[in-house]
């Protein structure tokens, strides 16, 4: 039992389709989550993502602002694990998992520990035709389990492999829905970034255009006589004298220089804006968080119903093989001599 106020969180492993069932209370942080995934993972917290319904988990949060451990039960609200190295562009592609033979292995042979115990010699040719079929049938049912056993591994690895892809599919999901909302906290960024560089470049194209009447104003703006002796200028110093032309000009110059440059990483983020709205567009064909059975989910169901056919004829191959061995100790174990034997066996209509 878990201690009280203490509830369980599924953590879903999107790079390996894995869950995991962890203890959580909501006064516990992000970051002390992150050491118990750790612990189940192996993935270390600095490289660890944890995205939530598409919002990423911050380490300073409790689970509790989060709403976590949810009070639906774990699987209503499962936190998604992404590893910061498998999401590097470097980073080579896991190997697939791998996969059992096709061919199941079918004994070809009764082992001599699983033949049946009879005499080795019989006086009855009959006889030892039902104790040869005995062990003929054995064979068979040894056969029919060893392919019943196979074909239930296969059908319960291939549904761990089709559960592990759809928790992989959601994990994709999610992603694209955290990719969603940082595109739009980008996009509400950007239209701030747009107003303000439209704002200063109506700005700077408008000083451009008066700079030089401007100038002219400043020129025709003479300085009174005392202020010019307290200076030290001459007389008919004007305001474009104590600005200095020159210093205008340069600093011009640099305004123009600075406004090339906003212009210049304007343009590449408008470019980086448009290739970030495709991608987001491209991921738009991801998988629904809950898709409709796929054609492996149907083509599972009919062999399960194939298994579970084979499962009854095993049953009724065993209650056979019960039956036979019956037969075979009634003649093997009663009888003494052929000629009895021979009408115990004409009597019964046969062995099979």
């Amino acid at each position: 039992a878990l201690p009280a106020g203490t509830g369980q969180l599924l953590v879903a492993h999107a790079e390996r389709g894995v869950a995991h069932l962890l203890p959580a209370s909501p006064d516990d942080s992000v970051l002390g989550l992150k050491g118990a995934v750790e612990l189940a993972t192996g993935v270390e917290p600095n490289y660890q993502i944890l995205l939530l319904e598409g919002e990423r988990l911050e380490n300073d949060a409790s689970l509790g602002e989060y709403g976590l451990p949810p009070p639906a039960g774990p699987r209503s609200r499962p936190v998604y694990l992404f590893s910061r190295r498998s999401l590097n562009r470097a980073t080579p592609l896991p190997e697939p998992p791998e996969l059992a033979p096709d061919e199941l292995p079918v004994p070809e042979a009764l082992p001599d520990a699983l033949a049946p115990r009879r005499p080795t010699s019989l006086a009855s040719p009959l006889v030892r035709a039902l104790v040869d079929y005995e062990r003929h049938f054995a064979l068979h049912l040894l056969q029919a389990r060893a392919l019943h056993e196979g074909g239930g591994a296969r059908l319960a690895a291939a549904r761990a492999a089709l559960a592990s892809r759809e928790l992989q599919s959601r994990a994709l999901g999610v992603a694209v829905l955290n990719l969603r909302l940082f595109a739009s906290k980008l996009s509400d960024r950007y239209s701030g970034f747009q107003a303000s560089y439209e704002e200063t470049t109506t700005l700077h194209a408008a000083l451009l255009s008066s700079f030089e009447d401007d100038l002219a104003a400043l020129r025709a703006r003479p300085i009174d006589s005392a202020v010019c002796r307290l200076e030290g200028w001459e007389d008919g110093a004007t305001l474009l004298d104590c600005c200095g032309e020159e210093r205008l000009r340069t600093w011009l110059a640099d305004c123009q220089l600075n406004a090339d440059h906003l212009t210049s990483k304007a343009g590449q983020f408008a470019l980086s804006w448009s290739e970030l709205q495709a991608a987001v567009a491209t991921e738009e064909q991801a998988p629904e968080t809950h898709p409709p059975p796929s054609s492996a989910e149907l083509r599972l169901r009919a062999a399960a119903a194939l298994i579970q056919q084979g499962e009854s004829v095993l049953a009724e191959l065993i209650r056979d093989g019960e039956r036979v061995a019956a037969l075979v100790d009634e003649q093997t174990g009663t009888l003494a001599d052929g000629s009895v034997i021979m009408r115990g066996i004409g009597a019964g209509g046969g062995a099979g």
